[in-house]
């Protein structure tokens, strides 16, 4: 038996769960560079204006989830706060794929960067919370490489 197999699978399925909140975040990142022109297209609105709006209205949201994430741990848990976290995630994904045009698509992009925000620091917490201590640091890893392995992809198609 390796060191992985000692541990209940429970706690791999918690860890996979967790990240998808930095799988979201990686995606939404990068996705928005190679679509934006297309959807600039179909929604009707110029890229220095409008794509300019869509695309920091997830960097704005990602501050204000970064910021007022550690208080609603607290205040929820942190297993509840990561739960609520994808479901937050999951809402803005379907309002901006539902969006008819760039309101409704600047909307899910703040929630969706209010999720992705809030992830960034519950993800490694919580990875790091229930991870035993011989496992750790390979259990933390997995949040960066789930960023990173979704996003790199995306930036150098």
């Amino acid at each position: 038996m390796g060191r992985f197999d000692q541990y209940p699978l429970a706690l791999y399925v918690a860890v996979l769960v967790s990240l998808l909140g930095a799988f979201q975040t990686g995606y939404h990142f990068g996705i928005l560079n190679t679509a934006l022109h297309f959807i600039s297209q179909d929604l009707r609105f110029t890229l220095e204006g409008g794509g300019a709006i869509v695309t920091s209205a997830l960097l704005l949201g990602g501050a204000l989830g970064a910021l007022t994430a550690g208080q609603t741990a607290d205040i929820l848990g942190l297993k509840r706060a990561v739960s609520s976290n994808n479901l937050l995630l999951a809402l803005g994904c379907l309002i901006g794929s539902l969006a008819q045009g760039i309101n409704g698509l600047t909307l899910g992009r703040l929630i969706t960067g209010i999720g992705s925000g809030a992830a960034t620091v519950y993800v490694p917490r919580y990875i790091a919370e229930i991870s035993p201590p011989s496992i750790r640091g390979s259990l933390s890893s997995c949040n960066q490489h789930s960023f990173w392995c979704v996003s790199a992809p995306l930036w150098l198609s």
